[in-house]
């Protein structure tokens, strides 16, 4: 698994359980690694959802300085980091995290497909682990709150 941080603030360990989960998820469908659409493409993209939903959820200003970190070709194959912020910052966590559990199962399906064109797709979406995901966001902004570390919140 990869490890984009050199810090370890909330956000930062909120990512990296994601990037775990997803990675624990697909891959008992997927056992061969070759096979696994579960690769380091797919956790950058991965780690550019969740830094989003994170900031969102927290309703923290856009993490510009935490996506730049992220490799270009992850950055290019989604809609524009800046959009999906927008976007979510008006709804709820749960609407956020359904989406991204959409998106990243839309991923898997895309590069599963191009990995194996001639082999039947096994899929299995990441809704069901919603209310674990939301848990576990709050959990890290709880605590980031309590450690004093709040990155200004923006005002509605």
């Amino acid at each position: 698994m990869i490890n984009y941080f050199n810090s370890q603030s909330r956000a930062d360990v909120f990512v990296q359980y994601l990037n775990g989960l997803v990675a624990d998820h697909y891959g008992a469908l997927y056992h061969r690694k070759k096979d696994s659409p579960v690769d380091e493409d797919l956790l950058a993209q991965n780690y550019i959802l969740g830094t989003i939903l994170y900031a969102c959820a927290g309703k923290f200003p856009y993490p510009e300085s935490e996506i730049l970190r992220c490799p270009m070709d992850a950055q290019t194959q989604l809609p524009p980091a800046e959009s999906i912020y927008n976007d979510w910052i008006t709804q709820s966590t749960e609407g956020m995290v359904a989406i991204s559990c959409e998106i990243l199962d839309r991923l898997v399906e895309t590069k599963s497909r191009k990995k194996n064109p001639n082999r039947i797709i096994i899929t299995c979406s990441l809704a069901p682990r919603v209310v674990e995901i939301i848990g576990r966001l709050h959990e890290e902004i709880k605590k980031e709150n309590n450690l004093g570390n709040k990155p200004k919140k923006i005002a509605y």
